[in-house]
Order: structure tokens, then sequence, then C-alpha cells
């Protein structure tokens, strides 16, 4: 995680430098967080793995089962799926093009997600 990284997760979440200090706990201060940000100090790992694993993803339940179909009908486990979902929502936002095999493809048909080179918002 980058300086810039941890200052947009903090804004996000609505956390003051003081607040995100009390929920890593222990020793830390706001002023090692403000280093962090301006990333004059290296931020440890185990700060991103605390952040990350604490960061909660909501999502309409028809969303959800729309994923869950799609790890279904390509044999995938769930986390990867979404982790594959969260890259492609990104390069779509850099304006690229999502790609998937033939088998992919038609799986996607055939669960109705799908229609042309498009994907369908059920």
């Amino acid at each position: 995680m980058t300086g810039n990284q941890l200052n947009s997760w903090r804004e996000a979440s609505g956390l003051s430098l003081r607040d995100l200090a009390a929920q890593l706990g222990g020793e830390m201060n706001h002023t090692t967080l403000s280093r962090w940000e301006r990333e004059d100090k290296e931020i440890p790992q185990w700060v991103t793995d605390k952040l990350l694993g604490e960061t909660k993803v909501e999502l309409p339940l028809s969303e959800l089962h729309q994923l869950l179909d799609l790890a279904r009908i390509q044999n995938l486990p769930f986390d990867k799926l979404l982790a594959e979902a969260l890259r492609e929502y990104l390069a779509k936002r850099k304006g690229m093009k999502l790609k998937f095999t033939k088998d992919e493809y038609e799986r996607l048909v055939q669960a109705g997600l799908v229609e042309g080179d498009k994907v369908v918002d059920k």
C-alpha cells in the first residue's frame, strides 16, 4: 500500500489520522500515519493486511447471486472470481476491453450474463 492509497482508504472510511491510529492500536500515533501518507516512511505489511482485512464490500443480493452463479459456471472459487471482477471493473475504467476465452464466453452467454459483446445488467 502506498501513502496515497492509505490516505484514500482513510478518507473514504471517514477516519481522521487519530481515529485510524486508535483503530490500528498498540503504540501507533497519528504522526506515524502522517509520515506514511506523505511516504516519508514505508508502510509495514501488517498495516496493509489489517486495513484490507477489515474492508467491507457492500453488494446488492441480486448482484451477489450473479457472481456466485458465475463462479459456479466458471468453476472458480468465489474469492478468485470477485478479484477478477474487480480487475475487470478497473480495466473498464481505463477504457480497456474485457477478454474471455471462447469457453468462458459461451458459459456467460448460457447464463444470460453476456449478450453480444456486452455484459447484461440483470
